[in-house]
């Protein structure tokens, strides 16, 4: 990921909880959903942009964000970004399977994946939930 952030200059902050942090899970499958989130985000900011991981805790859950200032995503099109094979309009690159495989893999770990954007423009953020080994 190093050299697309470099590619295009864009900022990467990480903010991760002091804490070790335990969810039950298949480490490569989760290694691929950061991985699909990351990508996502680096494709659709723009040079000199800004993208902003984080990891919290809960008592019961572990919080993964993945934020950025990037091209953003319309309010018609939020419910469908999880959807195979389904991309916005006018953007390019991707088969529109990221997501989809993003939002199977943490519901097959128990947990949940959800977006928010502001719209066109105001980049987005996709926040996982996954439960804790308690």
């Amino acid at each position: 990921m190093r050299l697309s952030l470099e590619a295009k200059n864009i900022q990467l902050e990480c903010m991760l909880a002091a804490l070790p942090i335990i969810v039950h899970g298949d480490r490569d499958r989760l290694q691929q959903i950061i991985l699909n989130l990351l990508t996502n985000a680096i494709k659709f900011t723009e040079a000199q942009g800004r993208i902003e991981v984080r990891l919290d805790a809960s008592e019961t859950q572990a919080e993964i964000s993945v934020s950025d200032n990037g091209c953003g995503i319309s309010a018609e099109f939020l419910p469908n970004v999880f959807d195979t094979f389904r991309q916005e309009s006018g953007l390019k690159g991707g088969l529109g399977m990221g997501m989809a495989i993003a939002h199977n893999l943490v519901e097959l770990h128990g947990g949940t994946i959800h977006v928010q954007s502001p719209g066109i423009g105001q980049g987005a953020m996709f926040r996982v939930m996954l439960p804790l080994i308690i």
